[in-house]
């Protein structure tokens, strides 16, 4: 299993000579993973709400969105504006949330909720 990668600015001048093709490479991919073109306004065949909704998403997202995503995000907006009206179902619901967390609106890294501890008859002695 591969380590974490040593970030660019504390590779050795040594090293980055002796690991060139495989710095290019790790160049190469961050730029590509890079967003191409711009997200846009909402499409015009949307419904007022739909708009309305796209600008919501649009404002918060926490990513760079790109042209890329348009097809992506504008699922993600006909399935909340679904979800706002009341007439979502279950399973798009798992769409909606997949679609959410695959465009970076779900943080990954959120703590899990913990179990509430037991009250310790021991615990009034901490200071």
């Amino acid at each position: 299993m591969p380590g974490i990668p040593t970030p660019l600015s504390r590779i050795s001048p040594g090293s980055a000579t002796h690991n060139k093709g495989r710095i290019e490479d790790r160049l190469a991919r961050q730029e590509a993973s890079k967003p191409q073109g711009r997200l846009g306004a909402a499409p015009t065949w949307m419904k007022p709400q739909e708009e309305k909704i796209w600008r919501q998403l649009a404002k918060t997202a926490t990513g760079q969105l790109g042209a890329g995503d348009r097809t992506l995000f504008e699922i993600a907006v006909t399935l909340k504006s679904k979800l706002e009206t009341h007439t979502i179902s279950p399973a798009e619901v798992s769409q909606l949330i997949s679609a959410l967390n695959k465009l970076g609106f779900i943080p990954v890294d959120r703590p899990a909720i913990e179990k509430p501890k037991a009250d310790d008859p021991l615990d009034r002695f901490d200071l």
